[in-house]
């Protein structure tokens, strides 16, 4: 029982984490007037609801595979087992990731649910076909494109000791310019232009704003050409440092 209980209460733990942030954004934005517009397109009501959509896309699209590539299978060796099997590297750690991010998702789906029953009144959510249609594609866009950043991420441990620090610092940034904290269309001009340019906001904000009905056709084209241009690039970047790190790899850990 304590086998089959301990991931699934860990992922609960997990999803506990990107569920009470969000909740405590929209406690403070009861403090601004609700029915006067920020910015153009975007009331109280809109942020709410982007709040209650970044917990779903928070547990569902942000892979967390970086520490378990970077401690278990290079700094303890575990890797080895992987490279006798007939599929890749990357895909078999992508077939690991999966039933978190669906765990987490259910937990998330019904909380989200649970929520707009009860606060509707305050979430505005426009959805509509084209807007679910692009929100599905950029949501699966922004899984891979989080997963291959996670998994370049953990081959840094081929060269270093330990990368703890790294991971936070780069965290903390993805935190920042991926809109946790608010919409990117509250953000000082200067400080929108560099999360536009960099992945993070493509995994994490765009696919929110697109499934809310807050971007146009062309906009949402533009955003899943992002996401198709920084995947590649990061899928390069990731096979570079793989097959680099191979070459520094034992079969006793790093």
């Amino acid at each position: 029982m304590e086998s089959v209980l301990e991931h699934r209460l860990r992922s609960f733990v997990w999803f506990l984490v990107v569920f009470i942030n969000p909740m405590l954004y929209i406690l403070f934005w009861k403090g601004v007037p609700q029915n006067v517009e920020i910015v153009p397109g975007w009331d109280v009501a809109a942020i709410n609801g982007y709040y209650l959509l970044m917990v779903a896309a928070q547990a569902t699209l942000i892979s967390h595979i970086e520490e378990d590539v970077s401690y278990y299978d290079i700094q303890q060796g575990e890797l080895d087992k992987y490279l006798v099997k007939p599929f890749s590297y990357y895909k078999i750690k992508m077939i690991e990731e999966l039933p978190y991010r669906l765990l987490q998702g259910a937990f998330a789906a019904i909380a989200v649910i649970f929520l707009f029953s009860i606060l509707k009144a305050n979430i505005a959510i426009h959805l509509t076909l084209q807007s679910v249609l692009f929100g599905i594609v950029t949501a699966i866009l922004a899984f891979f494109l989080s997963h291959v950043y996670k998994m370049s991420l953990g081959l840094l441990a081929f060269w270093f000791t330990d990368i703890k620090g790294v991971l936070d610092l780069l965290d903390a940034i993805r935190i920042v310019l991926a809109g946790v904290f608010m919409p990117l269309i509250l953000y000082p001009d200067a400080l929108r232009k560099v999360a536009d340019v960099l992945p993070f906001a493509y995994s994490l904000y765009y696919p929110i704003v697109v499934f809310q009905g807050q971007t146009t056709f062309t906009e949402s084209i533009r955003i899943i050409a992002m996401q198709c241009i920084w995947f590649a690039i990061l899928y390069c970047i990731y096979r570079i440092l793989w097959k680099k790190g191979m070459e520094t790899f034992t079969g006793v850990g790093k």
